[in-house]
């Protein structure tokens, strides 16, 4: 992994590009499926994934909670934030493979 000499807080994101990426995500983890509310916001994070922070292309970025995000990073997470995390993503999942309702063409369900 290539590190980049920058501040810790970069200065040149685009704050619009960054609220765009969350907004088209819904303000949700792309991982885990988890939602953040408007009092818990800051807890979103767009996350390069080539990990160069000068990267802003649309491609190279995701949506992440911030256990996600240090996950994502190599970091360790306390053992219960790890099962809370888990149970998540398996709900995600779970939610992901339920199939879709059908609807005839004069748009009633079937």
């Amino acid at each position: 992994m290539k590190q980049y000499d920058l501040p810790y807080n970069v200065q040149n994101i685009d704050q619009q590009l960054l609220f765009r990426v969350k907004d088209s995500a819904d303000w949700r983890c792309t991982h885990c499926g988890w939602k953040a509310e408007n009092h818990e916001r800051i807890d979103i994070i767009v996350h390069h994934i080539n990990n160069n922070p000068l990267d802003d292309n649309l491609w190279n970025l995701k949506v992440l909670c911030r256990d996600c995000h240090d996950i994502e990073h190599g970091r360790d997470l306390p053992p219960k934030r790890a099962r809370f995390i888990k149970q998540r993503k398996a709900k995600l999942e779970k939610k992901r493979n339920r199939p879709r309702r059908q609807y005839s063409e004069n748009g009633w369900p079937i």
